[in-house]
């Protein structure tokens, strides 16, 4: 078999295998067909050539050239149109031009078959009135082509602009080498010793293209020979080793063994165990004809596990992007990863980054501010200049971008530059791209809404501390002013208590007759300056026990009392005054009451409080009920007035320290708030309880209840916070 038989065999087989290959993996894509017209047509101009130079019968030789000019012109056909295609021009666009285009060719082929292209005649070969038409679709043909490979490379990057020069460089050899052997020279110079070379130029352009192809994965073409092959080579091997060791060594053994009746049996059971073992079987080849063939090859549900336990671990943003890209780079290889988020230029991180790209990305990131697009993978744009964002990703070298969003809004973007080998980005990249996109978007949000939370944490603690020390000077100070308060009541009470002292002893004098006798208008005068003298001593000595409770001096000093004589005495003494404002005492003591050991000034002062605040907050003609109760255990003791009662919303601050009420600031305006705070401290410490109950606008009842045996000592728990210091 000679070399050019073996050229055109290996020329042949290899073009229509690709060209089947490419139908096969993209049947619905225009420029596979066209590709294997050209590659057909490459085969048919081959051979049309190998058998024109076996022949020398005029006749014999007229056809095969016929035949030669006719696939010719189908190839530049081809080529024009596939190039046209693969480009990214549309054709609709030019459909008239198209269309003539191609019924020019069809007729052109016509005329070449019919060898009113080129004719053989006994003067030699003649061409015919064709050849201009024939050379016209040429110089269409080639120029067209060419010119749009050179203006699509001069836009193009990464892996596009690298199949493009292959291109280029296969359409050099196919359209300069070859019309130079083939045409130029034996119709020319009558040169035709050159012609049994054209498979080996078909062989170099188709293997420009042919690598091309394989290089860059225009048709995925490299994993579907492989995958095919892996599974011929385990088909075949079960196949062999079923009736190599089945059928032939396995009833040689059972028949030497007596179990011939068996043999039906152990070919069934041998069949099911091949069957199930071919699944596990099929998995090894595959993973070895990964690591052999396909070391891109990754996992995609490994690389996403491991990707969850990345984003689990991190909450910080910066490190959730960095591991995130370095995982994504080992499965993808892209010449650089980047995520940009919009929430500043600096919230940015890259791997592999050239820095001459920065001003761009700074386009691209406005630019995709305002764009809807959630996936953009620039190999499966047509034409890449009339869209802002893939015009700006080709600048930056940037084939796959994803968009990174939750159901609250955009994030921001992933970009991946071009593979690092030239490969496309596959379905499969693309669907790993996209699903790390919408995991590492979640991670994202919580890590920015983490760090968000920390910062505020941190401010918030600031803050507090702040405050806090704040708070202490201001405490400090008030403690200070408070002392400072308290000594000055303390000395203001002291100093006022021994005038009044005196006050109310000459005052007494007087209204005994020691300076003579008084008129009965000089005498009710004078017991009333006497009930204000009286008044003021107690007040004095509310503000001198208030005093005393915050000094921790606060003591009650038991005596034998009989309380019901005390509880006459003060109703007496402040019947003028409730006569004044035309009210009425009612005061129902027992008659006999036994000696209690009290503290009697400072109870005489709780019972003149009740009293007296009954008398100032009742309406005039009112009656003032004065009760003292002695059961089996204590004794009661209860004021009810019908004045303007105590507003429920008040009520729990009622004992406190200078509180009045509302409506009592507006009855009484010269109150001072202690009175009651006071005489709950006295009936706390004597093991008492108070007595409250109030309807507002119809009046009060206040008092208290005593053990009628008191104790020596009152039990710690039993004691007010201030007499615990």
């Amino acid at each position: 078999m000679s070399i050019q038989l073996i050229s055109l065999l290996v020329a042949v087989v290899a073009n229509t295998t690709l060209g089947l290959i490419g139908v096969f993996r993209k049947p619905r894509a225009l420029q596979t067909w066209l590709f294997l017209l050209l590659l057909l047509s490459i085969n048919g101009w081959v051979g049309s050539t190998y058998f024109l130079l076996q022949f020398t019968d005029p006749h014999v030789v007229s056809v095969w050239m016929g035949l030669i000019f006719a696939f010719v012109t189908l190839q530049n056909m081809a080529y024009a149109l596939f190039i046209y295609a693969q480009t990214g021009a549309r054709f609709r666009v030019a459909r008239l031009g198209v269309i003539s285009y191609v019924l020019y060719s069809i007729l052109l082929v016509g005329a070449a078959l019919t060898g009113h292209v080129l004719s053989r005649t006994a003067a030699g070969d003649t061409p015919s009135f064709g050849m201009p038409f024939f050379l016209l679709h040429v110089l269409v043909s080639v120029i067209t082509g060419m010119s749009r490979i050179v203006r699509s490379r001069n836009h193009a990057t990464g892996y596009v602009r690298s199949q493009l020069d292959y291109l280029l460089l296969a359409s050099i050899v196919l359209f300069t080498v070859v019309p130079l052997t083939n045409f130029v020279l034996p119709v020319a110079f009558h040169v035709s010793s050159l012609l049994s070379f054209s498979p080996f130029f078909s062989i170099i352009a188709a293997g420009l293209i042919t690598y091309t192809m394989l290089r860059h994965h225009l048709f995925d073409i490299r994993s579907f020979i492989v995958r095919a092959i892996t599974y011929v080579v385990l088909t075949g091997l079960m196949v062999i080793f079923y009736v190599v060791v089945v059928l032939n060594f396995g009833s040689q053994l059972l028949a030497s063994a007596g179990w011939g009746n068996y043999t039906q049996l152990f070919y069934a059971l041998f069949t099911i165990l091949t069957a199930i073992s071919y699944a596990p079987l099929e998995r090894y080849f595959r993973h070895v004809t990964n690591k052999v063939f396909f070391q891109e090859v990754y996992e995609t549900q490994d690389v996403l596990g491991r990707l969850n336990e990345q984003l689990v671990r991190q909450t910080e943003v910066g490190k959730l992007a960095h591991r995130s890209l370095e995982l994504l780079s080992g499965a993808l290889k892209p010449q650089y990863a980047g995520v940009m988020l919009n929430t500043s230029k600096d919230a940015r991180w890259f791997t592999g980054l050239d820095r001459r790209y920065r001003a761009g990305l700074d386009e691209l990131q406005a630019e995709l501010v305002h764009s809807p697009q959630k996936l953009v993978v620039l190999d499966e744009v047509e034409d890449r200049t009339k869209h802002p964002i893939t015009r700006l990703m080709d600048k930056v070298d940037t084939a796959l971008l994803v968009r990174l969003e939750t159901s609250n809004g955009l994030l921001g973007y992933m970009l991946f530059g071009f593979k690092v080998s030239g490969n496309v980005y596959t379905p499969q990249d693309v669907e790993l791209a996209s699903i790390a996109a919408g995991e590492l978007a979640i991670a994202v949000q919580n890590a920015l809404r983490f760090e968000e939370i920390s910062h505020f944490n941190e401010t918030l603690q600031g803050q507090v501390r702040e405050a806090t020390g704040e708070l202490r000077e201001s405490n400090k100070k008030l403690k200070s002013l408070d002392e400072a308060k308290d000594e000055f009541i303390s000395m203001a009470s002291h100093q006022l208590r021994t005038p009044l002292t005196s006050v109310k002893g000459y005052l007494s004098m007087v209204l005994e007759g020691d300076a003579g006798k008084l008129n009965p208008t000089q005498h009710q005068l004078l017991e009333q300056a006497f009930a204000s003298a009286q008044r003021m001593v107690y007040l004095i000595s509310d503000f001198l026990n208030v005093s005393r409770l915050q000094t921790g001096k606060f003591t009650i000093e038991r005596t034998p009392v009989i309380l019901s004589n005390v509880v006459q005495q003060e109703v007496k003494q402040l019947k003028t005054t409730a006569e004044s404002r035309n009210l009425t005492l009612e005061c129902n003591v027992p008659s006999n009451f036994p000696v209690l050991q009290l503290d009697e000034s400072k109870l005489r002062q709780a019972i003149m409080n009740f009293i007296d605040n009954a008398i100032f907050y009742s309406r005039p003609g009112g009656v003032i009920k004065i009760d003292l109760i002695k059961t089996g255990t204590d004794l009661a003791l209860t004021v009810q007035d019908s004045g303007i009662g105590v507003p429920m919303s008040e009520r729990h601050h009622l004992f406190t320290k200078f509180y009045r009420a509302t409506n009592a600031r507006t009855a009484r305006p010269d109150g001072t708030g202690i009175g009651l705070f006071m005489a709950k401290k006295v009936v706390v410490a004597h093991g008492g309880s108070i007595i409250f109950n109030s309807v507002e606008g119809k009046g009060s009842t206040f008092g208290f209840r005593l053990p009628l045996k008191q104790p020596a000592e009152l039990p710690a728990e039993d004691h007010p916070k201030e007499l615990k210091k």
